[in-house]
């Protein structure tokens, strides 16, 4: 069928917390002037298509009559990069606390060899990164480990097949977001020269946007304004900072060795964040951390896995 170049995901301004706004791929929810686009790559090789899904494995939309699917009717083609793009723009009339999350439903049906879908983020256009294993990422789940796999050249992402709808997550801290004027996640699904023997792709259905102070997870609030864990390591810590209905954000870290030399520096970042020591010798490491509330100092301590 036909590629729409625009649909809208409503998204309107003054929103409340705990307030749903959806996108079922069956028409506009709303206005466009308090929507967002979602943009198909105008590129001819592009899959991404709209509308009710007829193949084999996808013969279905988790709710009728539409779906976003790498082609409605054929499997994906080969040596394709298909992709499409959505800007979350954050007036001020948003409180910037919070968590925001997109949440939707997706079957997947990827070549295991090296086609790959994965999901990046952006906050000016041009510089992208990717979802998964991002620790500016708040929470991005749903999915089973069979699901996700690396390519040989280093893309993370869905691969497989798994034809059960399964409801994804995948959730940002709004104070940080809120670092750059708009906002925006592309969705890739990016295929090999070896021939596709049939495969379906990937289908989403029900993509929603929802702001809310709690996580979707459940947290246990937290006795110490910052914690980290776990300590001592074998390479990654978690760095948490204490909830607050007020703007909140880590301004700059410092990890440094043991008689204060800077071994790195980080710069904004959300105050659920995580660094990684793998790549550094065992020992003992001093970490600053600097929120726009308070600095408070660690030590860390580097231990080798057995």
């Amino acid at each position: 069928m036909k590629r729409n170049l625009l649909i809208y995901l409503a998204f309107c301004t003054g929103v409340t917390w705990g307030q749903d706004v959806n996108q079922d791929f069956d028409g506009a929810d709303t206005l466009a002037c308090c929507s967002i686009f979602i943009e198909l790559d105008t590129a001819a090789e592009n899959n991404w298509q709209i509308g009710p899904p007829t193949k084999e494995l996808f013969d279905s939309p988790f709710s009728p009559p539409n779906v976003l699917v790498t082609d409605t009717i054929n499997p994906y083609t080969d040596n394709a990069i298909s992709r499409f793009n959505f800007e979350i723009e954050l007036t001020e009339e948003i409180e910037i606390y919070g968590i925001y999350a997109m949440q939707w439903t997706q079957k997947i049906d990827i070549d295991s060899i090296n086609d790959i879908g994965y999901i990046e983020y952006s906050g000016d256009g041009e510089e992208w990164e990717s979802v998964f294993g991002s620790p500016y990422v708040y929470s991005f789940y749903g999915y089973g480990a069979d699901d996700v796999d690396t390519t040989d050249s280093g893309i993370v992402g869905f691969q497989g097949t798994n034809d059960t709808w399964e409801d994804i997550w995948l959730c940002f801290d709004l104070s940080w977001m809120s670092s750059t004027d708009t906002f925006r996640l592309r969705y890739t699904l990016e295929s090999d020269t070896v021939e596709n023997e049939g495969h379906d792709g990937w289908m989403i259905d029900n993509l929603s946007a929802h702001i809310t102070w709690f996580h979707t997870i459940n947290e246990n609030e937290q006795d110490n304004y910052l914690e980290i864990f776990p300590n001592p390591t074998y390479g990654v810590v978690n760095i948490q900072a204490r909830k607050t209905t007020a703007y909140h954000v880590i301004e700059e870290m410092q990890l440094m060795d043991i008689n204060g030399k800077i071994i790195r520096e980080y710069g904004l970042s959300p105050t659920k964040f995580e660094i990684d020591l793998r790549d550094l010798p065992d020992g003992v490491y001093i970490l600053k951390i600097r929120t726009n509330m308070q600095t408070e100092t660690f030590k860390i301590i580097r231990e080798p896995r057995n």
